[in-house]
């Protein structure tokens, strides 16, 4: 066995901690669980996750220091 989906969704809030805007992630969780009381843990964890990797070098980093785009284009 591996995690439960409890131990897998509290491993992703312990990943996500450390992200300057980790409070919006877990904002958009919640509103995943607002909207779907039901939700599976795939939908919790993308919303827990789908930012961060604007917190790893290399990736887009800070949407703010893009001139308001969303992603930098290559």
């Amino acid at each position: 066995g591996g995690l439960s989906s409890v131990g897998l969704e509290r491993a992703a809030l312990d990943w996500i901690a450390s992200y300057w805007n980790a409070e919006h992630l877990i904002l958009t969780r919640d509103w995943v669980l607002e909207l779907d009381p039901e939700a599976g843990l795939a939908l919790r964890l993308a919303a827990l996750t789908h930012d961060i990797e604007r917190n790893f070098p290399g990736g887009p980093g800070d949407w703010r220091r893009t001139s308001g785009r969303c992603c930098v284009s290559a």
